[in-house]
Order: C-alpha cells, then structure tokens, then sequence
C-alpha cells in the first residue's frame, strides 16, 4: 500500500510504501531536503484528521466562551436588578441619609411616579420651653406653648402632638392630638417637611379644660 507523506521540514510530499516504512521502524528521508523523520502522524489521512480535530476544538473553545460570557452577564443583570430594587424601596433612607443623593431619586421619581417620603427619626426631634398658659383676654381658653426641634442632619416630617392632662394621681384625664395640619400655619407645605437644625414654635389652643387637672405631659410621635 502507497501512501502520502509531508514532509515537516520543507513541507514536500512524496509517495512512499508502506512496506517500507514498517522495515525502517517508521523512519523516511525527505528527497528533497534530505530531513530524517518518523512517518508516524505525517500522512495525508493523519493531517486531514488533525485539521478537523483543530477546527473542532476551535468550535468547542468558541461554545465555551460563548456560554461563560453569557452567564456572567446574566449574573451581572441579576446584581444590577437587585441593586435597583434595593434603591426603590431603601430611597427614604437614601434620601435622608446622603441628601447629594436626592437631585437623582427626585428625578427617578419623577420617570417612574414615585415619591419620596420625609424621614422620620422621632429621637432626633425634641420638644422644647412646654408650657400650659392661660389666655389673657379669653377665660376658660389655654394654650400649649411649645417648640420642635429638629435635631438631624436631614428634613424631616412634622409630628403630631398629644397632650394628656392628669389629676393629681398622674392619672389621665384629658387627652388632645394635634396633627401637622392643626399647628402649621396656612400656605406652609407640609411636604418639605422641618429643614435640618429648624425649631418650630407651637401655640396650640385647649378650651374650657376641667379645673381639676393637675398637671399634664406633652409628646410628640409619628
């Protein structure tokens, strides 16, 4: 049987026997060149079979990369989602926490309407100068005198005020709320809420309460 050898010197091809090749081991030598090589891997079938063996692993390392590219993106996606989620429902806190931050929610916002609501910190406002007087024009009227304080580094909603009159056993007797809407003066939008470091002076009116309150206390809560 005949069979085709390359050269892996020069390259050439020559026809050798394969009776030949099996008496000297696999050995031949190049006539053109003179390259002493093993037959062995350097037929024509041989490097036909390595061609599709190259084109092959060429397509596989292809798919490989193909299916690693796309895996990694989709995990990026799903960090990027869930980023974006955590952004949505934590923009409150955002907002309030970093105010450079809030240019870019507000306008997020407004793409898709949403809104972002005031911090609420009740341990950073502070009631401040309470006080019960009596009114000097109108008998049986009083007022609740008092200011927040909005301690925080951020805006922050209004409270709303209760103020519990006792007896003389700090027992309950009488109990007012006062929302936002009852303190703050006419045109203030309650949205912008109380700026950072503002107080706010409250004059709150109590009619005809029963003589015999002895004291009362004064809280503010959300």
């Amino acid at each position: 049987m005949i069979v085709s050898l390359d050269c892996p010197s020069c390259q050439s091809r020559f026809k050798v026997a394969e009776d030949q090749i099996k008496l000297h081991q696999g050995l031949v030598c190049c006539g053109h060149c003179f390259t002493l090589f093993n037959a062995q891997g350097h037929t024509q079938a041989s490097a036909e079979n390595t061609k599709h063996s190259g084109a092959n692993s060429s397509k596989t390392t292809t798919k490989t990369l193909w299916k690693k590219s796309l895996a990694v993106f989709l995990l990026l996606l799903l960090i990027l989602s869930a980023l974006l989620q955590a952004v949505y429902f934590l923009r409150a806190e955002i907002s309030w926490r970093y105010p450079s931050s809030q240019a870019y929610l507000k306008l997020a916002c407004e793409k898709i309407g949403c809104d972002i609501a005031l911090a609420k910190q009740i341990n950073l406002l502070m009631l401040d100068d309470t006080d019960l007087l009596e009114d000097d024009l109108r008998v049986g009227l009083m007022h609740l005198s008092s200011t927040i304080v909005n301690q925080a580094a951020f805006s922050q909603a209004y409270p709303t005020v209760e103020l519990i009159l006792t007896d003389i056993d700090d027992r309950a007797k009488f109990t007012a709320r006062f929302s936002p809407s009852d303190y703050l003066e006419h045109g203030t939008d309650a949205k912008l809420g109380l700026a950072a470091g503002q107080s706010l002076k409250l004059m709150l009116p109590l009619a005809n309460p029963d003589p015999s309150m002895a004291g009362y206390r004064v809280r503010i809560f959300y």
